[in-house]
């Protein structure tokens, strides 16, 4: 007999150990952001017994229990089904190596590619994705049959852009700065970086203060490790360390 279960009525509970460590603070308000349990809309109370934390603690509870059954099968697209947008990256980031010898190369890349072009915000991840690039023999099979084709047809030279956000009371970005603003994914579409410029940035850079920017660079074919093209946004993804700051332009 299946039993339906009211979420807003449950008996109230202390915050489950595992959670002690994941509260953070929103609105003068406390939630869990933790890699199994993401919640922003049960307040918690971590001293006291509420039915937010007994709801909280079920949503724990039952996504580990897949978690670790997934786990046991080495069944990696079970994990990442399972969590939440922003934590899947960060997952797979931290249990790559696992991941990589249990799948094999090809089933790999195919699966960082879908986590590349999932995930919105990749700026915190940059330098684990230089050494994801190392792991395997060949990254370029992160690209489809299709996006390989449309790779073969790229010229030798390349000029790709990234649309960012800076503080608008410097005349020019600082060397020194522009290591900071550069990343792995950018774009052959000088429209599809100014969209990101105006639309995409500020959710990160939400201060007035900061002004609109593309960068502009000329890279080599043999230096653009993939080319994505399923979002139709002619993305290119690059190794951001082998950027040569000084050959960056800026434009307005």
């Amino acid at each position: 007999m299946n039993m339906e279960i009211d979420l807003n009525n449950l008996t109230p509970e202390f915050l489950h150990e595992d959670l002690q460590n994941s509260i953070i603070e929103l609105n003068g308000k406390l939630f869990i952001n933790h890699i199994l349990c993401q919640n922003y809309y049960k307040d918690i109370d971590p001293f006291d017994e509420t039915s937010n934390n007994a709801c909280v603690n079920f949503q724990y509870l039952t996504t580990l229990k897949l978690y670790r059954k997934y786990l046991k099968l080495k069944d990696y697209d079970g994990v990442l089904n399972i969590l939440e947008k922003q934590k899947k990256m960060e997952w797979f980031l931290k249990n790559y190596k696992k991941v990589y010898q249990n799948i094999g190369n090809k089933k790999f890349y195919e699966m960082f590619s879908w986590l590349l072009t999932y995930v919105d915000h990749h700026y915190p991840y940059r330098k684990k994705y230089s050494e994801i690039i190392k792991i395997g023999k060949n990254p370029r099979l992160m690209m489809s049959k299709e996006e390989k084709k449309h790779f073969l047809k790229l010229s030798n030279k390349c000029k790709i852009y990234r649309g960012i956000c800076y503080d608008s009371k410097l005349k020019q970005i600082e060397e020194k700065d522009r290591e900071l603003l550069i990343g792995n994914s950018w774009t052959l579409d000088y429209e599809q970086a100014c969209w990101f410029a105006k639309n995409h940035a500020p959710k990160y850079y939400p201060n007035s203060k900061y002004k609109k920017y593309i960068l502009s660079y000329d890279i080599d074919k043999k230096d653009i490790i993939a080319y994505f093209k399923d979002r139709k946004e002619e993305e290119v993804f690059i190794n951001f360390k082998s950027i040569n700051l000084k050959k960056i332009m800026i434009i307005n």
